[in-house]
Order: C-alpha cells, then structure tokens, then sequence
C-alpha cells in the first residue's frame, strides 16, 4: 500500500472533518484525509479578463453552485485521461479592500479541491504546491452577453462599440450574464481573467521552508518572463512605432518563454539594422568619409 508523503515522515495530514465529509459526498469509497490532498482555487471574478470580458456579480452567484463537483483538467482538453481533481466546496467572497477598474467592489468565487495522493499525482502536487501549477480557467456557458457601454447583446447592429476601446474614459467589454452550465476548471498556461488560480492553502503539513523557498523560485520566475516580455516589447515598438503598446503587450502576454526568446531575438537583430552605430563626435563622422575605420574610435 502505498503511503503519502506525511505518513512516511511521521507528520499528520490535517483536513477539517466537515471537508472530509463533503469530499466523500463525491468519492465511491469513503477516503481518509491520509489519502487526498486539497487546494483552494481562485476559479472566476467581475474583473474585466484579457478577453475583454467580465462576469455580473449574478453570473458568479450562479455559477457558484453549479461548479460543485466539477473536474480539473489539462487546457480544455475534454478527455476522462486528464481529469486529476474535483471541486468539493465553493463560496463567493468580496473583498472590501480591492476595487475593480471599472469601481465596484471586487467579487470572485472560491472552490476547494481535492485530488488523490497517489505515485502518479505526485509530480502535480508537488508543482501545485510549488507554485508551477497555478493558473486556472473555467468553462462555462452564459445566455447573455452585453456591451458595458450601450447595454446592447453582443453582435447585436445597434452597438458599434469596440472591445479593448475607450469611451468617455470607459473600457469597452462584455458583460457574462446568465450561467446556463458550468463544464469544467483546468489547469492552463495563460488564463484568460490574470487573476484566476490556486490559492495558497494548502492541506496537510509540509515543510514551510522548503514551500516558501519553492514560491520564491516561482516568483523569479515570473519576473524573468516579465522582463523579457519587456524587452520584447521595447523591441517591437523600434521595429514597428505604429502598433500600439497595449495591444502589443496584450500578444506577448500569452508567449512563452520560448517564443518570447525567439521573438526577441528576430526583432533585436532588425532593430540593429534599422538604427547602426553612429559616430558621436561630429569632425570624426566628416573625416570618417576619405579615412579608415580608426577614425569610429573614441
């Protein structure tokens, strides 16, 4: 039989007995806290996504009840293969000290999950825990999308409003209203709402330090590819001066750190074409035309 990772240090793996109970309302056999692993997720918000798209405070209401019991997979792909969790606990939660962009109090809906610690979620646990698997996205199905502007359904003729676009220092976006089904949560690269993903909470007792030492890792991490999407944008807007950073930096936030490596490098190389080394003294620069290159030194 094999054993997690706290019985076989001697530590015990502490769940609340109401937690135990409503993840064995999901399970065929009843399973000990010894047995499963949990992490809460930040699943959606009423803040406006990278899509351009926010939830009603209602929609999150509604969805709240519906996500009980749903799986966690792998980037939408819906395949029994990659189901790994399930949600057992949800609540929608406001917090009085975050207001969203657009100035009504922040809502989002919480869900606790639990998995199997067995050989083969190992791996998983141990990114979830590390702070690699974080990022989560939902799939859901609403029955009214409207433009925040006009109030207008989505597509509808009577609204020319632009997604992303300012109006009367408003960010156009669409309204999710209407949950009719919620399919799945799963574990992606780049959510659509910035915000959505595991929280720090964990079951059971690991060691802090060795948590603590693995975030902050996560963390460089996550600075690194910021600035490299910096860079890579600096370059892009030498190269091309008339895209618009936003949207610019809207594209690069969904590269990886491959493609941005590759894409950063392409627009270095063009940017050095477009703007060479120059010579700073004026009287060199004049000579330079009849001389040898000795005349470039400074």
């Amino acid at each position: 039989m094999l054993k997690c990772k706290e019985t076989m240090t001697g530590v015990k793996n502490v769940i609340p007995p109401e937690d135990m109970e409503a993840i064995n309302r999901y399970s065929k056999t009843p399973l000990t806290p010894e047995e499963v692993f949990t992490f809460d997720l930040l699943l959606c918000d009423n803040e406006i996504d990278r899509d351009f798209e926010r939830f009603s405070a209602d929609a999150i209401s509604g969805l709240c009840e519906m996500f009980l019991g749903r799986t966690g997979i792998f980037d939408h792909t819906w395949s029994a293969h990659g189901q790994k969790a399930r949600i057992y606990k949800t609540q929608v939660i406001e917090d009085p000290s975050k207001i969203t962009s657009y100035g009504e109090p922040y809502i989002y809906l919480k869900a606790s999950a639990y998995m199997l610690r067995n050989a083969e979620n190992e791996a998983l646990i141990d990114d979830i825990r590390s702070g690699i698997k974080k990022e989560v996205s939902i799939g859901c199905s609403v029955k009214e999308i409207t433009c925040n502007i006009c109030g207008e359904p989505d597509g509808s003729p009577s609204c020319s409003h632009i997604r992303g676009a300012e109006y009367d220092g408003v960010i156009c976006c669409r309204v999710l209203n209407e949950p009719t089904d919620a399919y799945e949560w799963s574990f992606v690269a780049v959510p659509a709402q910035r915000d959505a993903g595991v929280m720090k909470r964990f079951s059971g007792a690991a060691d802090d330090d060795a948590i603590k030492r693995l975030e902050k890792e996560a963390d460089l991490g996550r600075m690194y590819l910021g600035k490299l999407r910096d860079d890579t944008a600096k370059s892009a807007v030498l190269v091309l001066p008339e895209l618009n950073e936003d949207i610019l930096r809207s594209v690069l936030s969904k590269l990886d750190e491959k493609e941005l490596m590759s894409l950063g490098e392409t627009l270095k190389k063009r940017a050095d074409k477009l703007y060479p080394p120059v010579c700073q003294l004026k009287y060199q620069r004049e000579q330079a035309r009849d001389k040898d290159e000795n005349y470039y030194k400074i």
